[in-house]
């Protein structure tokens, strides 16, 4: 298993915005062959992150190109680019 973690920065403003947005995003990202799950998570303040797992290296580096075109559909939204890291998974506790 793998992960990236996608930090981002926001409009507080336009939350509600992000939200419908993200929406419409979700059924995409659902069919995304290798993704196991994604959860986004943010605060009042236009901090957020985005923490998607996948079945490997592999599967989420052949989705590189649908993930930009994801953060595109809401990158009118950011108040500065969107930060990555990726990880494989060692340990599951749950």
């Amino acid at each position: 298993m793998f992960v990236r973690l996608t930090s981002y920065n926001f409009d507080p403003s336009k939350a509600e915005e992000g939200d419908r947005r993200n929406e419409k995003i979700a059924a995409v990202v659902k069919k995304m062959p290798g993704m196991l799950h994604s959860y986004t998570a943010r605060n009042d303040q236009g901090e957020g992150v985005v923490i998607a797992f996948w079945e490997s290296e592999q599967a989420a580096n052949a989705a590189e190109e649908a993930v930009k075109q994801a953060w595109s559909n809401v990158s009118d939204l950011l108040t500065g680019q969107p930060q990555r890291k990726a990880y494989p998974v060692v340990h599951q506790l749950t």
